[in-house]
């Protein structure tokens, strides 16, 4: 992106007490993080409108993947997501555009900021732990901003779909972030799992936050809608029973181990 500065001068230097318009000025403009220096040839006794447009250099955000212990992951994906380059997460990954990274040995990364149009999320994706999806991003500090991320090993949620003794086969159960989330303006996730022949079924590595879970037939038909708040490294169990469509309470119909 860039800023248009317009500015209109009237310039001179004295000399011999009188004023003298100059030929050449030298020009620098600060506009938050983007900042520029010139030199302006001004013409002689008329006014000079000069245009600056500022433009993004090479700006970067860097840091370290660490486990839950704090050691460092390899082979971690991370990118950064903004209202341009929508991303899809969970079963399905998407949009894997060619600004992703993936950390080293030591588990560094750097992503360009280049470009990107906030509202902006760090995303840090790995088969072993839960999709990191970080806070809201504000402006970048200098040309290389730290950002270290502590991936998780999420939650684990058990699924029991309790409708008559013979329980409910061959349903499904979706969980996507809510429409309030605060990264659904540039990302999605979504993960879903077809119940077994008793009614049962698992969703694993669930990223900590609010989650809606949807309970659906196998015509596809909506038999109920939760919301479910979860925290790494617990296993919650939910009871789907036969009940009214509709939004639960956060966290209702489920067991904590």
């Amino acid at each position: 992106g860039c800023e248009t500065v317009h500015g209109i001068y009237h310039l001179c230097r004295v000399r011999g007490g009188r004023a003298v318009p100059v030929e050449e000025v030298a020009l620098g403009v600060q506009s938050a993080h983007l900042s520029l220096k010139r030199t302006v040839r001004i013409d002689y006794g008329r006014e000079n409108t000069v245009e600056v447009i500022l433009r993004a250099g090479a700006v970067s955000l860097h840091g370290q993947v660490l486990d839950p212990g704090g050691c460092p992951v390899s082979g971690a994906r991370v990118r950064l997501l903004d209202r341009d380059s929508r991303g899809v997460l969970g079963d399905v990954s998407e949009n894997r555009e060619a600004g992703a990274a993936t950390t080293d040995a030591g588990g560094s990364y750097e992503v360009s900021l280049t470009g990107k149009q906030p509202p902006c999320f760090v995303v840090a994706e790995h088969p072993d732990y839960a999709v990191h999806i970080g806070d809201r991003l504000g402006p970048p500090d200098g040309a290389r901003t730290r950002h270290d991320i502590q991936l998780t090993p999420g939650a684990r949620i058990l699924l029991n779909a309790n409708w008559g003794p013979q329980g409910f086969p061959d349903s499904r159960v979706g969980l996507e972030a809510p429409a309030a989330s605060d990264f659904r303006s540039v990302l999605e996730y979504r993960r879903s799992v077809e119940l077994n022949a008793s009614g049962r079924g698992e969703i694993d590595r669930v990223p900590p936050g609010v989650w809606s879970l949807s309970w659906l037939n196998p015509g596809n038909r909506l038999l109920r809608r939760q919301l479910l708040s979860v925290v790494s490294g617990r296993t919650y169990e939910v009871a789907l029973g036969e009940t009214e469509v509709g939004e639960a309470a956060v966290g209702a119909a489920a067991t904590v181990s």
